[in-house]
């Protein structure tokens, strides 16, 4: 053999088991950087709607007033923006509802509720609850005011 022949015996195995190393680094990466991206969506999402649900939950049977006026009105946005066609339904349904009322004690938001709980837990791999939402408020003693004394 001389010097200035290729060994093709040698050349053809290596640069083919190159070929299909590179390609599968290429792929490998691309569907961890889809699944990546994938992920922090879900994130995200999860993220923004347990704070609607937080705030929505929080303002039940309360008067709304004006600081918790913006916070509604952020969580009803973020479940406009990254909730289900249905929970978009109920909570313009809501919200509608709540502006001809006037007042928050006139409107039931136990639908909206239970549509992002379920689907929260859906998203998170928690199992179903069937039970209605109880919502609990505390009242700090300093904010109950004293009854007089009887005279």
């Amino acid at each position: 053999m001389s010097k200035d022949m290729i060994n093709w015996q040698l050349l053809i195995p290596l640069v083919v088991t190159s070929i299909v190393a590179i390609s599968g680094w290429i792929v490998g990466h691309r569907l961890n950087a889809e699944r990546d991206l994938q992920n922090k969506r879900v994130e995200l999402r999860i993220k923004y709607l347990l704070e609607a649900y937080r705030n929505l939950e929080a303002s039940v049977e309360t008067e709304v007033s004006r600081e918790n006026l913006k916070i509604l009105e952020s969580a009803i946005s973020d479940v406009q923006l990254l909730g289900s066609p249905d929970q978009v339904d109920k909570i313009l349904a809501w919200s509608s509802q709540f502006t001809k009322a006037g007042t928050q004690k006139d409107v039931n938001l136990q639908d909206v509720l239970e549509d992002l709980r379920s689907s929260l837990r859906k998203d998170l791999g928690l199992p179903k609850i069937d039970k209605k939402i109880r919502h609990v408020k505390f009242t700090l003693a300093s904010d109950v005011k004293e009854k007089p004394a009887p005279e």
